[in-house]
């Protein structure tokens, strides 16, 4: 994996999302958490370096847990735990941020339709 084939599968993940809220009515914040959790980069453990070294957020994980709970993690299931989750909210806010770069041009939809999938 390369930066150019990490920005291309976000944006490509991103597009895939919206698509199925649009088309399924599926919850937006739902759809971007199980798709990541399920996404092989998540999966398969030796992607996670790569996810940190090309995401634009691969500190997003401290924004959501403090020092403690970042030690408790790493005390409770090791270092490559920690990494594994590290990768996951780095991809998370990877996705979220390509999706909120998305207009509904981008898509066979009306400005109204996309905006419900934004809102919900």
């Amino acid at each position: 994996m390369n930066y150019t084939e990490y920005r291309t599968e976000i944006k490509d993940v991103a597009e895939g999302i919206i698509e199925e809220c649009l088309n399924h009515g599926q919850e937006l914040s739902s759809m971007i958490h199980e798709t990541i959790d399920g996404h092989q980069w998540i999966i398969y453990t030796r992607y996670h370096d790569e996810i940190l070294r090309y995401s634009e957020n691969a500190e997003a994980y401290e924004d959501i847990f403090t020092d403690e709970q970042i030690g408790e993690r790493v005390a409770e299931g090791g270092l490559a735990a920690a990494i594994a989750e590290k990768a996951f909210y780095a991809m998370d806010q990877d996705v979220r941020d390509a999706i909120s770069e998305l207009s509904f041009e981008d898509f066979e939809c009306t400005e109204e339709e996309f905006n419900a999938v934004m809102e919900n």
